[in-house]
């Protein structure tokens, strides 16, 4: 009879033991799953706040990928907040003649600001205005 009691006894711990583990490892997991979502939440958060700009050379001239920002200061304080600034209308140009657009571009996607005051190039030329629907900007080192 002690035996059996004895048996029954560690049986039971058996059973807890593989219970609590089991408790254990789901919680851990569980931490291991928040931890990962919120991580990954906050790459975003900080992607969309502080984009990490690639670069591409044209023309001999480093530039960032392809950005909206309207009107002329947003662009310029963009391009500040990245410790880059705006290109000037000679390294736009410079694309221009040497190939027309930027990849990806075409005729009516290819206005950029430059650094000077309300400046854009499109069409291989550079015009004085404020053409908030059709100017973007890429950032030069």
């Amino acid at each position: 009879m002690i035996y059996s009691i004895m048996m029954a006894h560690k049986f039971l711990i058996q059973i807890i033991d593989k219970t609590l583990i089991l408790v254990y490892l789901s919680i851990s997991l569980s931490f291991l799953f928040v931890s990962c979502v919120t991580q990954d939440a906050d790459k975003k958060a900080d992607a969309i706040s502080n984009p990490n700009p690639e670069f591409e050379v044209v023309a001999g001239i480093e530039f960032s990928q392809k950005f909206l920002y309207r009107p002329w200061t947003d662009a310029q304080s963009f391009c500040l907040s990245q410790n880059l600034k705006l290109p000037s209308r000679e390294q736009l140009l410079a694309v221009y003649h040497l190939q027309k657009y930027f990849p990806g571009d075409g005729y009516e996607n290819s206005s950029y600001w430059t650094n000077e005051k309300n400046i854009f190039v499109y069409g291989g030329n550079a015009l004085n205005g404020n053409d908030e629907t059709r100017s973007s900007v890429r950032c030069v080192k």
